[in-house]
């Protein structure tokens, strides 16, 4: 599995070559890694381009492995599995037509539920009732997540996100791609006198909303 490579070097390299024949894990298409081992080897891998530990996808794959049909299947297979339920966005839309007072949200389960589904969620950490700044404004409800090598979340506060917009505003720009900004994504799609669009991209599906 190991080859031979500059005994000077250690640490990993990205390998960015034909991103489109990398096999693909939960979180989308993997990245070849190259470890210099120190000892005058290397070796090459696909490995998850999202997380950095392998606690948070245990996805590993030697670049010399054979990748067969079988494990081909199983891969796709755990990506269907993985994908977030749509049919949620459906009931989602039922709830926000739902007055205030009716609407919660569960934290421990991240749904957005009717008020006559609450029983079902006797033991989590229930939010209720959802205003319509809520409901415009998830980032002020949703927990931010914290793992350090995978999802942690950094909100910007109010001021920064003005600041934010502000520029944006004085460069006269129309389109705005967030990615992991939500909170410059709500400043923007909750205010029309802007004459701006934005884009959000996000691992966080809790965003779907």
């Amino acid at each position: 599995n190991n080859k031979m490579a500059n005994s000077d070097r250690l640490g990993v390299d990205v390998i960015i070559n034909d991103l489109k024949n990398n096999p693909s894990c939960v979180h989308g298409p993997t990245v070849l890694f190259e470890r210099f081992l120190g000892n005058g080897h290397s070796r090459k891998f696909y490995s998850c381009s999202t997380c950095r530990d392998r606690r948070d996808c245990g996805f590993f794959h030697l670049a010399d492995g054979k990748i067969t049909s079988c494990k081909r299947e199983l891969w796709a297979r755990l990506v269907i599995e993985a994908a977030p339920i749509l049919s949620h966005q459906e009931s989602w839309k039922t709830v926000k037509r739902l007055p205030a007072s009716d609407r919660s949200y569960c934290s421990s389960c991240s749904s957005l539920l009717k008020k006559s589904d609450m029983s079902d969620h006797g033991s989590c950490a229930v939010i209720s009732p959802i205003s319509d700044e809520q409901l415009s404004h998830p980032s002020t409800i949703l927990v931010p997540k914290e793992s350090s090598k995978f999802e942690a979340q950094y909100l910007f506060a109010t001021s920064s996100v003005s600041v934010i917009v502000g520029m944006l505003q004085n460069l006269n720009t129309s389109r705005v791609l967030c990615i992991g900004a939500p909170r410059v994504h709500e400043a923007i799609a909750s205010s029309p006198h802007l004459n701006m669009s934005s884009l959000m991209m996000d691992i966080d599906d809790r965003y779907t909303w």
